[in-house]
Parts: structure tokens; sequence; C-alpha cells
């Protein structure tokens, strides 16, 4: 087994979760697995896509409405 290496999203989580350890602030969204409460107005959005039919993978630059959306905001 220690022949086998951890796939890249394993090793950007280990990364991320040595700061997170000592008390940093980090947002991290891989495996799927966000590192904060789901906010319910998410909830609902993720029901309402899923009802829509949005269950598939996206392209890998992201959703077109998405990234026109988040053009200029400010990330926290």
């Amino acid at each position: 087994m220690d022949a086998i290496s951890f796939g890249k999203i394993v090793q950007i989580r280990e990364v991320l979760l040595k700061p997170q350890a000592k008390g940093a602030r980090v947002i991290r969204f891989e495996s799927g697995d966000p590192s904060f409460a789901v906010p319910p107005h998410v909830l609902e959005a993720i029901a309402e896509a899923g009802a829509a039919g949005k269950t598939h993978h996206v392209p890998n630059d992201g959703i077109p409405e998405l990234r026109a959306a988040l053009t200029g905001k400010e990330l926290l």
C-alpha cells in the first residue's frame, strides 16, 4: 500500500488541513465536502437544481451563468 500515491485532490486536502488545524480560516471545496455548514438558501437552490435535472458534471471551466454572476464579486 505504501507504493500507492494519493490523488491530487487528497494531496491538496492534506496541505489545507495543516493551516486549518492551526486556526486559520480555510474554505475548502475539495472532495465535495465543504468545511462549513451549508446555508438554507443554498440547500433550497440545490433541491431546485436537482428537480430541474441539473444532476450531471459541469464543464471543466465552470457553469457559464455562474461565472458571469461571479464576475466583479468580491470573494471572501
